[in-house]
């Protein structure tokens, strides 16, 4: 690659950054409008129901990761002389 190429294809990226960039700002800005506006309960709601429906799927996971746990200790002393 060229010097010139080189170059062309970095600001290219570049824009590409600044534009999405522009994007979430905006977007961060939306969600701050709505949220002074009085529609920020709805989200809050959300966000503690998902907390609720997400502490099973967390024990689930811990569980799983002590089964593993579990079974690598098992072969690491059947391994043992």
């Amino acid at each position: 690659m060229d010097d010139d190429s080189f170059k062309t294809e970095l600001l290219s990226r570049l824009d590409r950054i600044q534009a999405l960039l522009s994007y979430l700002c905006g977007a961060a800005k939306a969600a701050e409008e709505r949220a002074q506006a009085g529609t920020a309960a709805k989200p809050q709601v959300a966000a503690e129901q998902a907390g609720k429906l997400a502490t099973p799927e967390r024990n689930l996971i811990q569980e799983e990761m002590q089964d593993d746990y579990d079974q690598a200790v098992q072969r690491w002393k059947a391994g043992k002389p």
